[in-house]
């Protein structure tokens, strides 16, 4: 069996796994925006808004995560694409500070912002050429995940007077 064969095995053994996960990933997200139009649905504590920004938080710097890793490990995959490693590794660190200094700013502008900088590490992985190593079903799917988000960012942000 050749390397793109096993490449292409592996791939799909994992799809419906990072589906799964992937998608998953988007019930706190969805849920927070929904109880900030009708709070009847809230059951924390903590205010929907801010536990909003702070799953953004952690989910931002989960993906600033990946793209720092892979920066490290991106020369080692040989392919006719030459990935931007040294822009990965740059853009993780800076995204993953961004999305944290995102909760110390008034709710209205955070909200915004992080929206911006989950389009933001999508296009991270456009820009640096790291794209062209996904499979197309996965590229797919991020793009779909990074609409869906901004989009939820927003409407959570027009419920903020």
């Amino acid at each position: 069996m050749t390397q793109e064969a096993k490449g292409e095995m592996i791939n799909d053994n994992l799809k419906s796994t990072v589906y799964m996960f992937s998608f998953s990933g988007l019930i706190p997200f969805i849920y927070f925006a929904l109880t900030a139009w009708v709070p009847s649905l809230h059951v924390f504590e903590l205010d929907p808004v801010s536990l909003f920004r702070i799953y953004s938080a952690i989910i931002l710097s989960f993906l600033a995560g990946t793209l720092w890793s892979f920066g490290l490990v991106a020369g080692l995959v040989q392919k006719q694409v030459e990935i931007r490693t040294r822009s990965l590794i740059w853009s993780g660190i800076l995204l993953s500070l961004l999305a944290w200094g995102n909760l110390f700013i008034s709710a209205r502008a955070a909200l915004f912002v992080a929206a911006m900088l989950f389009l933001t590490v999508w296009q991270v992985e456009q820009k640096t050429e790291l794209s062209r190593y996904y499979p197309m079903w996965y590229a797919n799917m991020r793009a779909r995940l990074s609409m869906i988000v901004a989009i939820a960012h927003i409407v959570i942000w027009l419920t903020i007077s």
